[in-house]
């Protein structure tokens, strides 16, 4: 490993990146560069579909990226999402291959939990609407109802399902 690098408490310092939740792409940058610095890389990125989202390097950006590689791949749901891609002079060792591995797991729980937050907000606009007291009616351009909740049923006398 490069320098005098604690495996554990540079984990430690990427799960206080909360990557695992939602909103983890804001975070992703500070992260990089904890991770890069520690140890010792040229450069670390996620990318998705070819173009990275993320990026961070030791020194201006060079066409000499020369060194040893290394990928770990990113899924969401079972399919392949995107990868963590780093450059150093040196190979990463098993230790730091890990911490690699472990930044690309921490992604694919946030990639997990913001899906898993967009349907839990959709769930929650659905539950306030249908509890509220008043009638909450959503009309589309075509005159459909696309929201009538019961307080509505129950204003205009007309079942829910017949609006």
């Amino acid at each position: 490993m490069t320098g005098a690098v604690d495996p554990i408490r540079l984990a430690q310092a990427l799960a206080r990146h909360a990557l695992s939740g939602a909103g983890w792409r804001e975070r992703l940058g500070a992260a990089l560069a904890d991770l890069g610095t520690a140890l010792g890389l040229i450069r670390i990125a996620v990318e998705q579909g070819g173009a990275a989202i993320a990026t961070w390097q030791a020194r201006a950006a060079s066409d000499d990226e020369s060194g040893a590689w290394f990928a770990v791949a990113v899924a969401s749901g079972g399919a392949p999402w995107g990868r963590v891609t780093t450059v150093r002079a040196e190979p990463l060792t098993e230790a730091e291959r890990g911490l690699v591995s472990l930044l690309a797991a921490l992604i694919e729980t946030g990639i997990a939990a913001e899906a898993a937050g967009d349907g839990l907000g959709e769930a929650m606009r659905r539950a306030m609407v249908d509890s509220s007291p008043d009638g909450v009616i959503v009309i589309d351009e075509d005159g459909a109802a696309m929201e009538f909740n019961r307080s509505a049923g129950v204003i205009f006398g007309v079942a829910r399902q017949d609006a």
